[in-house]
């Protein structure tokens, strides 16, 4: 006999309207132990005591249960392979009421786990559903968020963003690099979060790249709050031609980048201001999905600035290792670059 069962026996017994069977089956269950005893007892203690002096007339609630039990049934019959939390509830309710209850008690019953499936299922509906895009190597993706925004993903980069955005802000996360051209809404700021830092804004253009542990920022229009991930006490405004940089958890350094500077990767360029060799190197393999390796070469030390347009890898290389005076050999996909 399964806990539902002895409930329905002890119920029974409690109102009198237990059979003979029954009575047996339960006075054997009482003879078992002192905690059954106590069980039985405690139990019969509850019943009576949230049962009202006057009961109204309620129609049937045992025909009435047996035609929500048939429902319920159907419904799971045509649906077995799937249960939602709502027919959880369903099923909890079904064996925890039994025919014969009181009705004003047996209405309580129903009534507080409705209104917990409710509850649920605003919980439920509230977890916004989640979209990943992700691209490869020479591969960039146009992406239209939500709210109208447009996103230009470079490649080797990830965009997580909702299918639809909170009533707070519009919140997306990046890992790579991507140009925004965000739809203004004063109501709603624009929050895009990164590894070490969180870019606000309310509406504008500009181009975020975050890779490792280094995240910087170029303000084509309007204006951003860019800030650390670990306080936004640590924070810069970039306007209009800014650039703002973070390196690891330190605060945020903002610089001028020049107002019509556009980062050349959006129209398949490669532009370099200034910039290390190593992160040059670094690019350089992403973009062309190739293997660079140094030969006691010092990388951080050399800087290189220029504009390379080129589908060819080894252009490219000639043309940085010409400047730089250095010589590389390819070898199958990689390339081993050494000085003069």
């Amino acid at each position: 006999m399964n806990k539902n069962q002895l409930y329905d026996i002890c119920i029974k017994s409690i109102t009198g309207d237990i059979e003979e069977s029954e009575k047996k089956l339960l006075n054997s269950w009482l003879n078992e132990s002192e905690a059954n005893r106590k069980e039985f007892n405690k139990l019969e203690t509850i019943w009576k005591s949230t049962l009202p002096n006057n009961l109204p007339e309620f129609p049937s609630v045992d025909s009435e249960w047996i035609r929500l039990n048939e429902k319920i049934n159907s419904a799971e019959s045509e649906n077995s392979l799937i249960e939602t939390p709502i027919e959880k509830i369903f099923q909890f309710i079904r064996f925890s009421l039994i025919p014969g209850l009181k009705p004003a008690l047996s209405g309580a019953v129903v009534l507080a786990f409705l209104i917990s499936a409710v509850i649920l299922l605003t919980r439920i509906n509230s977890v916004p559903v989640m979209k990943t895009i992700t691209t490869a190597d020479s591969q960039r993706e146009n992406i239209t968020l939500p709210d109208g925004s447009l996103v230009n993903l470079n490649n080797n980069s990830t965009l997580e963003y909702p299918e639809s955005f909170g009533k707070e802000n519009r919140e997306v996360k990046l890992n790579g690099e991507a140009f925004f051209s965000v739809a203004k809404d004063a109501r709603h700021p624009f929050v895009i979060k990164t590894s070490n830092a969180k870019v606000t804004v309310l509406g504008t253009k500009f181009d975020v790249c975050s890779r490792t542990e280094l995240t910087k920022v170029f303000v084509k229009e309007g204006k951003v709050k860019l800030s650390n991930n670990k306080s936004d006490l640590k924070s810069v405004k970039l306007t209009s031609g800014q650039m703002g940089t973070i390196v690891k958890n330190e605060a945020p350094v903002a610089e001028n980048a020049g107002f019509n500077f556009l980062p050349g990767w959006i129209n398949g360029k490669l532009e370099f201001d200034r910039t290390k060799l190593s992160a040059i190197f670094n690019e350089l393999e992403r973009f062309y999905h190739i293997k660079i390796i140094t030969n006691k070469v010092d990388v951080n030390d050399q800087t290189l600035t220029g504009t390379f347009i080129s589908s060819n890898a080894d252009s490219v290389l000639a043309m940085i290792c010409l400047a730089e005076d250095l010589k590389f050999e390819k070898q199958n996909n990689s390339y081993i670059i050494s000085s003069e």
